[in-house]
Parts: structure tokens; sequence; C-alpha cells
């Protein structure tokens, strides 16, 4: 679970922990990164706390708050092999690999090599997460260890920078997979509406618009106004404004979008 998803997460931790028998840890334990404990990812065990485990789900469902993993490891195992793969980055440059983010999660599988996507997910059975749209899930290594346990020391490459950065090329596509479907009725007429989506996407993120909100908002835009709208009066002269910020101009793009529709619907009455 990742506590910088949502300053409640303790106080309703603490809450469940008086209810149901629940052991957790900080996976910034023992790590120079372990003064910003409150701010990191935490391994719990929920097997013996169904209601909070059931609680968890509904929230995740809603909020980005971690992923799950059911496991006959011993959870000494689980705990080593997760905190070891926070800093499994190549180059020592402290960057921490996000793998508990269940938004990133399926794209990372995507661009790790076979070896390191065995060592990821070598903790558990099932590894199961809700990417924002649906619930997902990613099997561990099929090979058993001599003890029929499933190994938990595979030894893989550490994740490269080039890596890394194809990572958003997959993240954008599937997210343009799912919006595509979730805005199909609207969509112009295309042969493949998720690759129009994602063009939109490439634009926005060209232009400095980044995470799933802001760009959600870029592609309504583009799907009301015109897939090169923003290259269009009024739009380019709001673009061009440098005494706002990125989402300044997006909330001035909608405004003007919204008053555009507006006169047209009154010209028509």
């Amino acid at each position: 679970m990742d506590l910088a998803c949502d300053d409640s997460f303790m106080t309703r931790l603490y809450h469940a922990m008086a209810k149901e028998a629940i052991d957790w840890w900080s996976l910034f334990e023992g790590t120079p990164l372990q003064p910003s404990w409150k701010a990191g990812p935490i391994l719990l065990d929920l097997r013996a706390a169904p209601r909070f485990q059931t609680e968890l789900l509904a929230w995740a469902e809603a909020t980005p708050v971690g992923v799950f993993l059911a496991s006959g490891q011993p959870l000494s195992e689980v705990r080593k092999v997760a905190s070891r793969w926070l800093t499994q980055v190549a180059g020592g440059s402290g960057t921490l690999l996000r793998y508990y983010d269940p938004r990133i999660l399926a794209p990372l599988l995507c661009v790790l090599s076979s070896e390191q996507r065995a060592g990821l997910l070598a903790p558990a059975d099932t590894w199961h997460w809700h990417d924002g749209h649906r619930w997902r899930h990613a099997v561990g290594p099929l090979q058993a260890g001599t003890d029929g346990a499933f190994p938990t020391d595979i030894q893989a490459d550490k994740v490269t920078r080039a890596q890394l950065d194809n990572l958003q090329h997959y993240r954008l596509a599937a997210e343009a997979q799912a919006l595509s479907t979730h805005y199909k009725a609207v969509l112009p007429e295309s042969e493949s509406p998720a690759a129009w989506v994602l063009e939109r996407f490439r634009d926005g993120v060209a232009l400095g618009i980044s995470g799933r909100l802001a760009l959600e908002r870029w592609l309504r835009l583009a799907i009301t106004q015109g897939a090169g709208f923003y290259q269009d009066a009024p739009f380019n002269a709001i673009w061009a404004r440098n005494d706002l910020t990125t989402l300044e101009k997006l909330t001035a793009m909608e405004r003007e979008s919204e008053a555009g529709n507006a006169s047209i619907h009154s010209s028509a009455g």
C-alpha cells in the first residue's frame, strides 16, 4: 500500500487494527529512505483481516492505494523482495521504482525483460490491482523451486533508464485504449479509435500536459473542438499566454469551449 496516496491511510489502518489482527512493515525500513516512511510503501498482512481487506479492495477502485498479493511465501521473503525492487534501477540515481502504484504496474511489466518480470512477480502466486478502469492481475513465475515454493531470489538486471523512458508510451497506450472505449459514442469516426485517442494524448504531452485527469480533459476538448483545436483561434491565443500555468490554460480553454457551445445552441434556438 502507498501511504503517499492518502493522508488518512494510517488512521484507517490503526482503526482496523483495533478490530482485526493486522501486521505491517514499512518497505523503507533499513534503507536511506527510512526517515520518509510516512510517504512510502508499506506491506500489510491481511490474512486475518477480512473486513479491512474488503474495505481496501473497495477503496482501491476509487484511489490508487496499492496492489494486492496472494502468496504462500513466508512474509520475510515477500518483504525482502518487495524492498529490494524499490531500488532496482540502474545507475544509482536514487530513482524509486514505484511498482506498487497500480496505475503503472501493467505498463511496467510491458517494458521489463522476462527475467525482470519473473523477479518482480516472484513473491506472489498472483498480483491484483485496479488500474483506474478495471481490475487486472498477473501470475507469478510458473517454475517452482525445489521446495515447491515460488523462487524469491531470481537474479535479474536492474531496470534501465531507457526502459523507464519507454514506460510513458505504454501508460499512454493503456489509457488511450480504456478511454477510447469510455468515449466510444462521441469519438470521431476512425479505423482505430484507440490510436486516435493516443495521438491526442501525444499532442497534449508534447505541449506539457501530464497526468491522467489533465489528459482526459485535453481529450474532451479534442473531441468537441477537433483534433488540432489548440492551433486555432481562440485556443491558440490562450495557449500562448505566459501568465498562466499549463493547468490554468487548460481550464481557460474549457471555458472558451463551453462558451462557444452555448453560443451555438443560442443561435440555433
